[in-house]
């Protein structure tokens, strides 16, 4: 989903400066991924994690367009990179095009992708 929100020329050098000590983890949830990727897990959308969600939603806007998403039945909105673009990843095909339909009848731009 591709908010319409207005993105700057640098801004991804602006998301690294906002970000503080706090917003960094201790390198716990890549060795969880490392580990599921090695095949010794099983991957959940909610273990996802961006640093750059601490400081991106603090947009109002951008948030907006988070809560408007979770309203439409979305769980675990994730920011792509430093955004604005967000996705959703879901274990039922059915729920993804749910929400995919929802969103392009709201005219927001929105894809479906599937993962290999």
């Amino acid at each position: 989903m591709v908010p319409d929100v207005l993105v700057r020329e640098g801004k991804t050098a602006r998301m690294y400066r906002s970000l503080k000590a706090p917003n960094y983890t201790d390198g716990k949830v890549t060795e969880k991924f490392v580990e599921i990727v090695k095949g010794k897990g099983q991957f959940k959308p909610e273990m996802l994690f961006n640093t750059f969600e601490n400081v991106a939603f603090k947009d109002n806007k951008l948030q907006a367009y988070k809560e408007h998403l979770i309203k439409l039945g979305a769980h675990h909105v994730h920011m792509v990179g430093s955004g604005p673009a967000l996705f959703i990843m879901f274990e039922d095909k059915k729920q993804a095009e749910d929400l995919y339909n929802s969103c392009g009848k709201q005219g927001m731009k929105a894809y479906m992708a599937e993962t290999l």
